[in-house]
């Protein structure tokens, strides 16, 4: 197809098959989005998209540059004056988003935008996937990923639509055929491709009076669709809100998650079985914000997906996988298994070295040290963590500290900086309590302790406290009037008091859980627990529990009272509980903001006899925010067409493909491009012998076997033998070798977007 004739049919003919293919991948999500009224438009700009290309195809190198000019000028545009066709895709993308969300008052408002973009880059596209060079694969995977696009964002009324892509993958593949047999003196093979065209048109038509209005109507299938849209969103797009625990839910602030103290009246129904040899603390919300009232977080707006290879060093540095940084710590192991529904958050130890999970759950971690899954927890998942113990009451806890006192560690400053902060209305008196209980110390352990000591030598551990003052600091009426109380009191009475004395240190709320015979431990609401970590440098995050009557004790087993009365232990009847809260926590958030509490009585109900247990309650279902995160999977989709088209341009994979005279052609042009990378291109004056010649003198490289049969393909129209396709892909194999990984990603992406007919 040399001549301008020839080349004209082929626009031609290709111009069909790109109409055909245009329709087929922009139609689908013209009336899935509800803008099939806009069909002619479409069909008018898209044809004259796909008109424009065929013309600058008749001069190969007027299409290229017009592609790169037209790339140019909607940059510019967008980054300028936000503008053009970039900006029309960004708009008809957060569109899109927010119709999966079932809001679709934004695209019907851009629908012209959106047929308009969509018919210029189905034009666009189609005319780039119908070159008779590449074969019917690109097309065909093109096909594909619109329909599971569809599919998986639920516009699937437009399904129907994308059968005009079968018609144009079946003229495309005889106009490959056509292509590749052109050059042979069989006038039948020219005929080939206007023979499909009523084949194609009839199979259209019964396709289209065959197809259901709405798509696919199998069952299994979608139900292998809706999960693997499921799956997907949860691994790579989860930024929906998430039922986050909290003590509120199991009884312990009776006034609410906006605010602490009151009689408590903890749930007995089981919630968790713990297997464990050792006690462990099994953190579910750590919490950095006191506003006076309550704790908030206000530091965890990002998510990050447990298992992802790039934010596997955000992981290991929240959980501080290298600490202590002198030292070592032994490895311990617990499994949990949910006994109830509960909320999204997954209860593991502070130093988590390792997460097993089942396959129905995706963990996901945020910069507080949270772990949660994508979906409230069901009764009867599990999953198994590998920890390192860090509480203070450890054997040797003392001495590891001592060690690491004076260690370079560069998270130090970080974790003052986000756990120092404390309300402006906190009462000088509080602060002049930490500087007494502190008084002598000379470590940031030492004051630790002393803090923890203080605590439970001179509070008193009851359920039956006053309800706080409205009008009041929490902590500060603690301290200083009520000073008897249960957990929340001591857990947060510490944290202060350790911000107040200057140690970085957070409130933790989560499950106190100790080993029972056998092992394993049945875990209900009155296992649930406040405690505070504090940092240490060199050693981390380190968990101090005040709470008297805790088993949180100094090393030598015994508190030391500070001047006050001696503590008195709580009845047996009566432990500290939490359970993990059904109530939705906006997550992410840049703001903490009191939240409406889930009960508001200051009177406890009597608790239920053992033989008459409360149903634990299911967490109501979050609402989801749109995933703006979808634009990875079109990013995606993309790099996989290119890999396609890469694979697809490959020299000797299309010349295992072509005829034998088209299979010489590829071959020599591959060898061309080659040198030149290695810097011996071949100049215009030269022949394919004199070229030769001195590639071999140059580099020592045999071509004179090629170089005669492309002479002879050329000149006489002599079929190249065997041995001469094999010495071209020889010789080519050899070229390749010798270059650079770069290089040949550059010469890989070069041919991938070359448009024209190989020499």
């Amino acid at each position: 197809m040399s001549s301008l004739h020839d080349r004209l049919r082929c626009a031609l003919l290709r111009t069909l098959i790109a109409l055909l293919l245009a329709a087929g991948i922009g139609l689908p999500f013209l009336f899935g989005i509800g803008q099939g009224f806009l069909l002619l438009r479409f069909l008018l700009i898209t044809t004259a998209v796909i008109l424009v290309c065929a013309v600058l195809s008749l001069r190969r190198r007027l299409f290229g540059i017009a592609l790169v000019i037209a790339a140019t000028v909607s940059g510019v545009l967008y980054a300028l004056r936000r503008t053009g066709p970039v900006a029309d895709a960004v708009l008809l993308f957060k569109d899109i988003v927010l119709l999966i969300q079932g809001q679709s008052v934004a695209l019907m408002l851009h629908g012209d935008i959106a047929a308009r973009f969509i018919a210029c880059a189905a034009g666009l596209i189609a005319w780039l996937l119908t070159s008779p060079e590449d074969g019917v694969l690109p097309a065909f995977m093109a096909a594909v990923c619109v329909f599971y696009a569809v599919w998986l964002t639920g516009m699937r009324k437009g399904a129907p639509y994308l059968l005009p892509a079968l018609p144009a993958i079946l003229l495309l593949y005889a106009f490959t055929h056509h292509f590749e047999t052109s050059d042979t003196e069989d006038p039948r093979q020219a005929r080939l491709p206007l023979l499909v065209l009523p084949v194609a048109a009839v199979l259209l038509a019964v396709s289209m009076l065959l197809a259901p209005p709405e798509g696919t109507q199998s069952p299994m299938l979608a139900e292998f669709n809706e999960t693997l849209r499921d799956r997907i969103e949860a691994r790579f797009f989860f930024t929906q809100e998430r039922a986050r625990y909290t003590l509120a839910a199991d009884g312990w602030m009776p006034q609410g998650e906006h605010r602490l103290g009151g009689r408590p009246d903890p749930l007995k129904y089981p919630l968790l079985e713990v297997e464990t040899q050792e006690t462990v603390y099994l953190r579910g919300a750590i919490l950095d914000t006191y506003s006076g009232a309550a704790w908030y977080d206000s530091i965890s707006a990002q998510r990050y997906y447990w298992n992802s290879m790039p934010q596997r060093e955000r992981r290991n540095s929240l959980f501080q996988t290298t600490y202590p940084l002198s030292g070592t710590l032994s490895e311990k192991e617990v499994m949990v298994r949910f006994l109830s529904p509960g909320a999204s958050t997954l209860f593991v130890p502070q130093r988590l070295r390792e997460l097993t999970v089942d396959e129905s759950i995706l963990p996901y971690f945020n910069v507080a040290s949270e772990v949660f899954i994508t979906r409230n927890a069901a009764a009867g998942d599990s999953y198994t963590v590998r920890y390192v113990s860090v509480n203070a009451t450890d054997t040797g806890m003392a001495a590891l500290a001592a060690q690491n006192a004076s260690v370079n560690d560069p998270a130090a400053a970080q974790a003052a900086e986000q756990y120092l902060s404390l309300p402006t209305h906190i009462q000088q008196e509080v602060f002049d309590l930490a500087t007494e209980a502190t008084a002598g110390c000379t470590t940031a352990w030492d004051e630790a302790v002393a803090l923890r000591n203080y605590l439970q030598a001179n509070y008193t551990y009851t359920l039956n406290v006053q309800t706080p003052p409205q009008d009041v600091d929490f902590v500060a009426w603690f301290l200083l009037a009520e000073k008897q109380g249960y957990c929340t009191y001591f857990a947060s009475a510490m944290t202060v008091l350790c911000r107040a004395a200057g140690l970085p240190a957070r409130y933790v709320e989560g499950y106190l859980v100790r080993p029972e015979a056998g092992g394993v431990t049945t875990v209900r609401g009155e296992n649930a627990h406040a405690w505070t970590e504090v940092y240490l440098n060199g050693l981390g995050w380190v968990t101090f529990d005040p709470t008297p009557g805790h088993g949180d004790r100094d090393q030598s087993g015994s508190v030391q009272p500070s001047g006050g009365a001696t503590p008195t232990p709580p009845p047996p009847e009566e432990m500290p509980s939490n359970a993990p809260s059904s109530t939705p926590s906006p997550q992410p958030s840049d703001t903490p903001s009191p939240q409406d509490g889930t009960q508001d009585e200051t009177t406890p109900t009597p608790p239920p006899e053992p033989d008459q247990q409360e149903e634990p309650p299911t967490p109501p279902e979050s609402k989801k925010t749109p995933p703006y995160s979808y634009l990875w999977l079109l990013l995606l989709i993309l790099l996989c067409l290119l890999a396609a088209r890469i694979r697809a341009t490959a020299p000797l994979r299309r010349a295992a493909k072509a005829k034998r005279d088209h299979a010489l052609l590829i071959l020599w042009q591959a060898i061309l491009e080659d040198a030149a990378a290695l810097k011996l291109p071949m100049h215009a004056e030269e022949t394919p012998l004199s070229f030769a010649a001195r590639a071999e003198s140059e580099m020592g490289l045999h071509l004179q076997d090629t170089a005669t049969a492309v002479s002879a393909l050329r000149y006489g129209r002599h079929l190249p033998d065997d041995h001469a396709l094999a010495a071209s892909r020889a010789t080519l194999s050899v070229l390749d070798e010798q270059l650079s990984g770069f290089q040949k990603l550059i010469l890989a992406l070069r041919r991938a977007f070359t448009f024209k007919k190989i020499i």
